[in-house]
């Protein structure tokens, strides 16, 4: 191979990257638009067949089981005013890519179980998380295969989250 197509090459591969970036950009935004407008059909087709979520240290949920807690997510998240997302890093390694993100949102919602207040209440919530997510590339484009919340930090009417469920997922 000479040194020009060594050079084409190169040049090939770094114009993918921002390409790479962008669809990713693009399917993270589905998912939170499919989270603003309450779509689980839409948000669940972001997913691969076989995705997994971690919370924190808690124990990793199938894909039924974390649909479950998408829902009533959508349900307890009456409003969501704001969301902003942040990809800090992406590897992007053949048809698997791997993204540390930062999600914040603010919106109101719905304390069912009465853990801060009457029950049913609403509430102010504000969510700052990292997670790691892997995404594969399919013939459909990206689908998420993992997502694990690494570091979350929740305010209720401003004030630091005590740990206490709000919703029962």
């Amino acid at each position: 191979m000479g040194v020009i197509a060594i050079v084409a090459l190169a040049g090939t591969i770094a114009a993918l990257a921002p390409s790479n970036q962008k669809e990713l950009e693009a399917a993270y935004r589905k998912l939170d638009t499919a989270m603003r407008n309450h779509d689980l059909i839409a948000y669940m087709a972001q997913l691969s067949p076989d995705f997994q979520e971690e919370r924190l240290a808690r124990p990793v949920k199938s894909r039924a089981e974390a649909e479950a807690g998408y829902r009533q997510l959508m349900q307890d998240w009456t409003r969501l005013w704001d969301q902003k997302l942040s990809i800090l890093h992406l590897k992007v390694n053949g048809k698997k890519a791997t993204a540390i993100v930062e999600r914040m949102a603010s919106g109101d919602f719905l304390d069912r179980l009465g853990a801060y207040g009457p029950k049913s209440r609403s509430h102010v919530l504000t969510s700052d998380i990292v997670e790691i997510d892997t995404w594969n590339r399919t013939a459909a484009g990206w689908l998420l295969r993992t997502r694990q919340i690494s570091v979350a930090k929740l305010l209720v009417d401003g004030r630091p989250w005590l740990g206490v469920p709000a919703h029962d997922d």
